[in-house]
């Protein structure tokens, strides 16, 4: 007769920019970093098989696969359609029964990681930016935000990228390039500056425009009068959004946990912190103690 832990659990937080997966069984552990991407519009094959690639790798014998219990978190993978072509692939492909596979979103385990089977708030800040919470353990998860780069993240290292490719484009139609404009330039590797260049660029589908974040927060630390306002005004937008969720939440005092890439950067936090201080002003905002797969290999251990 099996034991109850002899199984592998398996848990992974495939956000906007990389897959973390961490497997475990007993004292034996491995872990790894992979590309990701936003599961919006993709095909949830494509990005089912890459995972599992990316899981078998870790495994000491190809036989494990059909006992592993695997959480996923997915940026963009909130859809009904996409959970269930990865949990049905991975399922037939691992040879293991579906209720051992679940997907989610990557909020869902960042909250499990910040707060464990606790009421709390989380402020993701990342490629992607939004605000998870909920009341209680056992309560509805309840977000604003996290609505995708088309309609805007704030806060997010894309939306700080865009405001920054934005301030170039008035710098490009009005005059000389500033300090700030120069260094945005140079990030996009374009020799000969114009409007339409610039466009181009940007509008390439190739092109992962939240690594132009860290530029804007390195001018940012530097003193930069036009990074200090997109950084400042998109904290600002952000802490709005954690009072709204306050506010459903029906607790005025939360605790908030932060996390995601940004929060990782000192300066951006700082300013997120007195952003959030403003609206909340009673609430107590720490950094996520846990990383979000962590949160994901909880839940794996729970199916």
């Amino acid at each position: 007769m099996r034991s109850k832990i002899d199984f592998i659990a398996v848990g992974a937080d495939a956000g906007g920019s990389k897959c973390s997966v961490r497997c475990q069984k007993g004292s034996w552990s491995a872990q790894s970093e992979g590309a990701s991407f936003n599961v919006s519009g993709a095909d949830p094959l494509e990005f089912a098989e890459q995972f599992a690639r990316q899981v078998e790798m870790l495994l000491p014998d190809p036989s494990d696969v059909n006992h592993i219990r695997c959480c996923i978190g997915v940026a963009g993978g909130g859809s009904p359609h996409f959970k269930q072509a990865c949990e049905e692939f991975l399922a037939s492909r691992w040879r293991v029964s579906l209720e051992h596979i679940l997907v989610v979103t990557d909020a869902r385990v960042a909250l499990e990681a910040a707060h464990p089977q606790e009421a709390g708030v989380i402020v993701i800040a990342g490629t992607g930016s939004g605000c998870y919470g909920r009341a209680a353990p056992s309560s509805e998860i309840l977000r604003t935000g996290g609505w995708g780069p088309r309609l805007g993240d704030p806060g997010s290292g894309t939306a700080i990228a865009t405001l920054g490719v934005t301030s170039l484009l008035r710098e490009l139609e009005t005059g000389p390039l500033s300090a700030f404009g120069e260094r945005v330039l140079a990030h996009l590797d374009i020799e000969e500056p114009s409007v339409a260049s610039v466009l181009a660029v940007f509008y390439n589908a190739a092109l992962r425009i939240a690594g132009l974040a860290p530029a804007i927060l390195e001018l940012f630390e530097g003193g930069n009068i036009v990074a200090r306002e997109i950084v400042t005004s998109q904290c600002d937008l952000l802490a709005t959004q954690c009072e709204r969720l306050a506010r459903r939440l029906g607790n005025e005092d939360p605790n908030i946990c932060l996390t995601g890439g940004l929060t990782n950067n000192a300066g951006y936090t700082g300013v997120l912190i007195r952003a959030l201080a403003k609206v909340l002003p009673s609430a107590r905002v720490s950094h996520s103690p846990r990383l979000p797969v962590e949160g994901a290999l909880d839940l794996a251990h729970g199916l």
